[in-house]
């Protein structure tokens, strides 16, 4: 009888040693990376490849799906910015080597719209008055 006793605490000691250990592991597992990845100097990037890791993606493509998720207007506005400037780099960079000269802003003509492979852009700088 002090035997079946003995093997029914014994039970319940390793039932209670297994649950406190998956707790501890659970707590080690998630709060601690957590702070490490935030105490670590910002430059190292930390958080941003964690949440790469997470996605399973490249950092670059992570980030562009977060910003996907997160504001899908903007996201598009970016890139249709991004074509534009593309589509000008010419004319932009023209531009700028104006403004440069000038030691103030001036006015660019750009082609919006329409690709600069079916149409050429217009790459006229104009000083702003």
């Amino acid at each position: 009888m002090a035997s079946a006793i003995n093997a029914s605490t014994q039970k319940l000691w390793i039932i209670g040693t297994a649950t406190a250990a998956l707790v501890v592991r659970f707590a080690f597992g998630t709060v601690v990376p957590t702070r490490i990845a935030q105490s670590v100097p910002e430059s190292w990037h930390r958080p941003e490849q964690r949440a790469a890791d997470v996605l399973q993606r490249g950092e670059w493509d992570a980030g562009m799906r977060l910003l996907q998720v997160a504001d899908p207007a903007r996201l598009r506005a970016m890139e249709k910015a991004a074509l534009i400037v593309k589509d000008n780099a010419s004319a932009l960079a023209d531009c700028h080597n104006r403004a440069e000269e000038l030691q103030r802003r001036v006015q660019c003509k750009i082609a919006v719209g329409i690709p600069s492979t079916d149409r050429p852009a217009n790459r006229e700088s104009v000083p702003r008055q």
